[in-house]
This record gives structure tokens, sequence and C-alpha cells, in this order.
């Protein structure tokens, strides 16, 4: 018990005091199904909290002697705030996780919903069912990030252990006809799946040449699924139950991950770093770097130089109320500096950069790829002489420019 407190304040370290909240609410729930009040005396409550305070505390102190405000950020506005309202714009529909959970139980989906009923009709052993609190735990998870205002797919990542647990101890007693019907089931869902990959159109902003190199590597991720299942199937005609759960798990565990690292294919694209690398050589310690109405978060890595945000706020609103020279909240302000910084670079996307253009904003592209563009000041006209410390460097061969000599009132 003494090293389940100890997870809990590790729990709490990495995520907060939603791991406090997810825990104490299945314990909750737990009780409130089979009024085993017994249990509470099991949990060590008064060594539990000591051990609890003592692995989490410090470093709560710790942050907040150095940031006074961090207490009230990080308890009531990232979590409460998070929790109850939508301002961060993540919200979802109440069926939001549904297929979430639907697509992460494959390829056992099917036991899935059998496995919940056996461990809510699973009789208690020596007065405590470890089934209902795995249900229990897997059914917080999933209600409670359901309400909440802010929703992410990778919110009720805590729920699957819980439910492999329940789908293993079904699997545990499944017979060889059951789990060959399930398995050509999801033989026949894996083959639909390669086939959709290889017609559904894919817009992702990236080039025709990613787009279909993740195509290829989709479609031998789903096929190596598909043929795992196959043989699996097998198997499991054959009665050899072990075997066959063995296959499908590792062929769907195998062919799902390559789906997922295959999708790197797209990645350098939503990724900042070859653009970061295009914009290198017009970038010097003193050259101010703007982000119209977004924040790529990669971006200041690979330049190594942080930037100024400009009619953006969302999740830095906090740390902007504090550090404002860090931001400029209109695009009016950032038009007005823009006309007296020495070679500027201002980064942005299609749409913002068309704005400005309709706008005549004196600006060339210095570089751009499928989802941003970067604009530096324009270069002087035909004869006259550059001054090189405010400019800082001539613009590289075919680089576009948007000439104007005075810019539209915002």
């Amino acid at each position: 018990m003494l090293a389940a407190w100890a997870a809990l304040a590790l729990a709490t370290l990495s995520k907060g005091p939603v791991a406090v909240v997810l825990s104490g609410g299945a314990l909750v729930a737990y009780l409130a199904t089979t009024r085993d009040w017994k249990l509470l005396a099991l949990l060590r409550p008064v060594r539990g909290l000591a051990l609890f305070v003592l692995v989490a505390g410090p470093w709560f102190v710790a942050v907040s002697r150095a940031n006074p405000e961090f207490a009230r950020f990080f308890f009531i506005h990232e979590h409460v705030e998070r929790f109850l309202t939508t301002e961060h714009h993540r919200e979802g529909a109440w069926w939001y996780f549904v297929p979430v959970v639907v697509a992460g139980s494959l390829p056992w989906l099917s036991f899935a919903a059998a496995g919940l009923r056996d461990a809510w009709r699973t009789p208690a052993r020596d007065g405590f069912s470890p089934e209902r609190l795995l249900l229990c735990l897997a059914a917080v998870v999933f209600l409670f990030f359901s309400a909440s205002g802010s929703k992410l797919p990778s919110y009720v990542l805590p729920l699957f252990p819980a439910l492999a647990l329940i789908v293993g101890r079904r699997l545990a007693r499944i017979g060889a006809v059951a789990l060959q019907r399930h398995l050509a089931f999801v033989t026949v869902v894996a083959a639909l799946a390669t086939a959709t990959v290889l017609v559904v159109p894919l817009d992702s902003g990236e080039s025709e040449t990613a787009i279909a190199n993740f195509r290829v590597v989709a479609c031998g991720s789903l096929a190596a699924w598909a043929v795992a299942s196959g043989i699996a199937t097998a198997l499991a005609k054959r009665a050899r139950i072990t075997s066959a759960v063995t296959v499908a798990g590792v062929g769907a565990l195998l062919g799902w991950s390559a789906l997922l690292l295959g999708h790197e294919t797209l990645g350098r694209g939503m990724s900042t770093y070859d653009l970061a690398v295009d914009m290198k050589p017009f970038v010097k310690p003193d050259t101010p770097i703007y982000s119209l109405g977004v924040f790529e978060h990669t971006l200041d890595f690979y330049l190594q130089r942080s930037v100024t945000l400009v009619a953006f706020r969302d999740e830095l609103a906090f740390g902007l109320e504090r550090e404002p020279a860090k931001g400029i909240r209109t695009l009016a302000e950032f038009i007005a500096r823009w006309q007296h910084d020495r070679a500027p670079l201002a980064i942005m996307a299609p749409d913002v950069f068309a704005t400005l253009e309709a706008e005549r904003f004196p600006m060339r592209i210095v570089a751009r790829d499928g989802r941003r563009i970067v604009i530096g000041p324009p270069l002087p006209p035909a004869g006259v002489a550059l001054d090189h410390d405010a400019v800082s460097r001539d613009a590289p061969a075919g680089v576009d420019a948007v000439p104007s000599p005075t810019p539209a009132s915002p």
C-alpha cells in the first residue's frame, strides 16, 4: 500500500492533482457500489499521506517559492478552469472519447464489452473485487474527461491499463471457436483499413511526395497487421489459443507502432526544422523575430532563440501578463514596430501573409514551407546602396519579394 502511495505521489509530480482525482474517484465509485467500507482501513491513510507529502511536497514548495504565482496558475487555472471552461478551445462533444477508446481497444474490442460485463458480475474474493475496482477506474477516467471542457485524445490513456487487465482475464478463459470468430472479424477489419488508406484523400498540407510515402508506410503497416491476424485465425482454428492470442497481439502492436512511426514521413512538414535551417542565414543575435497569430513550439528550439508573439496568447497568456515585452497584442502595433526594426523576421500562416499582401505591407519572403511563410523587410530599389548593418545580409537566390513604399493603415 505504501508503494501505491509513492506511485500516486510520482503521478502527481508528473501530471498534477488529476492523478489524485482519478484514483480517488475510482476508489469512491468502488466503495459506493460494493459498500466495502473495511477497505478504507487497508489504505494506511496516515502513513500513506505522510509518504505522499514527503515525495511530492518538496518540488511544489520549491517551485512556489521561486514563482509565487505558480500555485494559483497550476492548481486553479491548469486544472479547475481547464475542466470547467473552453478557454483553450479544446472542447468536444460528449462522445469525443468513444472513437479513441474503440480504436485503442483493437484488436480486442469485441472482448472489451464482455470483459467489462464480467468484471461487474465477478463476486468478491476475501471481501475484495479487483475486477470491479479496475472497471471503476476505467469508467471514472472516461466519464471525468468526457465531462471536461478541455479534451485531447491522450487524456483517457490511464483507462487502457485497467481495460487491458479486464480483457486479459476474459482472454484467459476464451474458447477456440469464439477466438477464431473474433480474429476472423479482426482480419477483415485490418484488410479494409489497408484498402481504405489506398483510396481515402489525405489533405495534410504536405507535398504529394510526402503523402505518397506515408501511404506506402501505412499500407505496409496495416497489411502486416492483417496478415498477423490471418495467421492468428488459423492458429485458433487448430485450438492453439495461446499462440493465436500472442500472434494477434504482437502483430497488432507492431503494425500500429509502425504506422505511428511512419507518420515521420509527414512529421518534417509539421516540424519547423527545415524552416529554421532556411532562416538561420538571416538570423543574427540582435535580429527581432516575430510570430504572427501562431506559436510554433519547435522554432525556438531549432533557432535557439525566443520569438515575440503577435496577436496570439492562448496557453501563454499567463506568462505574457507577467512579461508583456515578449508579446504584441495587435497587428497594428506589430506594423508600427516593423518600420523601425533592423532586419526583422516574422513567421505566419499563409492566410495572414495574404492579408498583409493585400494591404501592400513592405516585405519579402525569405523562407517558406507547406504550412508557414517567413518574411523579412523588402530589399532597397536597384541602385541604392545597401546598409549591411541594417539589412543584415543579401537575400538568397530565388527569394520572392513583395515591395511596397508605404504600407496601408491596418
